[in-house]
């Protein structure tokens, strides 16, 4: 919907060293960086390029074709645009708990920035903005992401669906980034696609498989309605009337979860008018009383007027129903309904919330109207469709215009108008074959046959016929072809999404693995770390070294002792209770070997030592050797010590059963002790 980033001409005011700061806000030209009390805030870059035009215009009301030539240049888009650009604009600067408007609307006219606003310079804007930490690291990613969203634009409009392709998986790839302004990058570049679609008309039916590919990693329901919209249009004229019903049911539940009323407005329009052409007129009738009154509370009232405009169009294919069928009464009155609403339309007066082409549009459906509902009034509606026609430029509307013509100087029926409904018909087929108009040319030849008929010309009137039918046999055959291209694209599309899935699904395990790894990268760290307060072995680290040596020791027939300590006096973590402990351990491991394992317990003041390959009688000396250097008066530190050699036991769990009961023995002796257990006493 929206062109691809502009070069922008140089801006006084929009130099590296400028900031624009309102209230919270602080908006960065050089960066391209909007900031609300420090936070960034995602915006799109067409929103971003709004804002930067009405800061630096903002003391005076700029037109809505000006925001147009400077904002999409290079780009025709559609009046809607504008809008909705406003409306993401109001939202992004929206602040919590605060109701203030910064766009300002002048109905007719244009937009304005209201507001104070402070332009801020050189060294002062660190102290006038709060801190904006722009790191090099997400302005490359920015980078990346415009780049990226400049390529997909330029595939669009080449066609070139196969790059754009890839463009898409990038996007979508885990190492493109993420986060919300990944996801409004390509919300704009799906956007312009379907802009892309709206502009070719039936011609870019192929493109609707990369649009849905692209929709399938957007979240935005306002987003996924306009596509299933445009979905619905394509189906409509080449597959069938129910699946376009189906498309655009679809499209009217994701606008009511979007809750923008002028989507919903559209959707219900879409419906109404499928309806129409299907010839339900209750379902008709509900759904445009729906489209005028959510198009009635969204305003504005231009949005209001062209949806009258477009009901009128439903009840007059209606009316021309009813009357093919012979219900001459209630295509009357469906006349009649249409002729009010274009009547209503065209009461706005000159200047009004109307456009130029509404009106027009009301008046040709009010004179063709009129005509049918009465015959006295038909040669004035047929000298303002002359009028009509003679200004018309479009193809398609001259087309049109001729038609209509032809239609009401066939009914009625003298031989000058006759010919002269000839000469509208060829003059229509002329259009047709020049422009490449197919839509109207069944309609063309079949009233043309009716209008040789009506003259006698029954050789006229065969002739067109069979070129009718030979017509219909031609686009009978091209709709054939067209059906079976979208299901092959259609198929085509489900086995893309599919390997989407997979692909998701296989990031998504990935992701799962990766989690699972961290955390156990993470835990290992933590088994690994000594204790904080001795650098001893933890409790954890402790249980894993004694089931390795228990198990090398009952494999190899190694000698295995275990010794617990106690400290008489039992000290906490904090003060001088932890530079004792810090100077107990000092000493453990001065005593030991460097392949015995030192270990601070659970318990406090406790510590275990694993004597790994030694032997009773050495463990012995050197636990002896501990407790007497650790026996001092002042401050007391006596130690309290159990040794047992548990080699001969056959579960491990059974090692610090009896190596506890020894120390046991030496607490209750009073302390400052060393009780053996050997294995011959373990054994008994």
């Amino acid at each position: 919907m929206s062109g691809p980033p502009p070069l922008q001409p140089p801006r006084p005011e929009a130099s590296a060293s400028v900031r624009y700061v309102f209230g919270a806000h602080s908006i960065n030209p050089s960066t391209r960086e909007l900031r609300r009390g420090g936070q960034l805030v995602a915006t799109t870059p067409k929103v971003f390029d709004l804002l930067l035009v009405l800061l630096e215009q903002r003391n005076r009301v700029v037109p809505h074709d000006e925001l147009l030539e400077r904002i999409w240049a290079r780009s025709h888009v559609s009046a809607g645009v504008l809008p909705q650009m406003v409306r993401k604009l109001r939202l992004a600067l929206e602040t919590p708990g605060q109701r203030v408007a910064w766009i300002k609307g002048v109905r007719g006219v244009g937009y304005r920035f209201v507001g104070r606003v402070e332009v801020v310079a050189g060294a002062t804007v660190s102290a006038a903005v709060a801190a904006e930490p722009a790191t090099t690291e997400a302005h490359s990613s920015a980078a990346a992401d415009r780049r990226l969203y400049e390529l997909g634009r330029a595939q669009i409009r080449l066609d070139d669906l196969p790059g754009l392709a890839h463009t898409v998986t990038q996007l979508r790839s885990p190492a493109a980034g993420g986060g919300t302004r990944h996801s409004l990058i390509w919300a704009e570049l799906f956007e312009s696609h379907l802009e892309r679609l709206r502009a070719n008309g039936k011609t870019a039916w192929h493109h609707l498989r990369t649009a849905q590919l692209m929709m399938e990693g957007l979240d935005d329901p306002h987003l996924r309605s306009e596509f299933h919209s445009v979905r619905g249009l394509y189906f409509e004229s080449f597959t069938s009337e129910a699946e376009a019903l189906t498309e655009f049911e679809t499209a009217w539940a994701l606008a009511q979860q979007s809750g923008d009323l002028r989507t919903m407005a559209g959707c219900a329009a879409r419906l109404a008018f499928a309806f129409a052409h299907s010839h339900n007129a209750p379902a008709f009738e509900q759904w445009t009383a729906r489209s005028l009154q959510l198009a009635a509370e969204c305003g504005p009232r231009s949005t209001y007027l062209r949806h009258l405009v477009a009901a009128a169009m439903g009840w007059k294919t209606l009316a021309s129903h009813l009357a093919r069928r012979g219900e001459r009464t209630e295509a009357r009155q469906a006349w009649a309904k249409a002729l009010r609403l274009n009547e209503a339309v065209l009461n706005e007066g000159e200047g009004g919330d109307v456009s130029a082409r509404t009106r027009r549009i009301a008046w040709i459906n009010w004179l063709d109207v009129q005509a049918r509902l009465d015959e006295h009034c038909r040669e004035a509606s047929l000298q303002g469709l002359q009028a009509c026609l003679a200004d018309e430029t479009r193809p398609s509307g001259r087309a049109q215009l001729l038609q209509l013509l032809a239609r009401h100087l066939c009914e009625r029926g003298d031989a000058p108008a006759l010919q002269a409904a000839t000469e509208h018909i060829n003059q229509a087929l002329g259009v047709c074959e020049e422009f490449s108009l197919t839509d109207q040319r069944d309609g063309l030849l079949e009233q043309a046959a009716d209008v040789a008929t009506a003259q006698g010309d029954h050789l006229a009137a065969n002739r067109l016929l069979r070129d009718l039918l030979r017509w219909r046999s031609e686009q009978a055959a091209r709709q054939a072809e067209r059906v079976a291209a979208i299901t092959a694209v259609r198929l085509d599309t489900e086995r893309m999404l599919a390997l989407a899935e997979s692909e998701r699904e296989k990031s998504r395990l990935l992701s799962l693995e990766n989690q699972v790894l961290r955390q156990r990268t993470a835990q290992l760290e933590r088994l690994s770390e000594p204790d904080a307060v001795t650098g001893l072995a933890t409790p954890a680290q402790w249980e894993r070294q004694l089931a390795a040596a228990w198990a090398e020791a009952s494999s190899r027939h190694l000698p295995l002792c275990l010794a617990l300590l106690a400290l008489d006096a039992q000290p906490d973590d904090r003060g001088a209770d932890g530079a004792v402990l810090r100077e107990v351990a000092q000493h453990l491991q001065q005593a030991c070997r460097d392949g015995d394992v030192v270990a601070r317990l659970h318990e406090p003041g406790r510590f275990a030592i694993l004597f790994h390959g030694v032997g009773l009688a050495p463990a012995q000396a050197v636990c002896e050797r501990i407790r007497v250097r650790l026996d001092r008066p002042l401050p007391p530190r006596s130690l309290s010590i159990g040794l047992a050699d548990v080699a001969p036991l056959a579960e491990v769990t059974h090692a610090m059963g009896h190596v506890g009961l020894a120390l046991a023995q030496a607490l209750a002796s009073g302390g400052n002790r060393l009780v053996v257990l050997s294995a011959d006493v373990i054994k008994k």
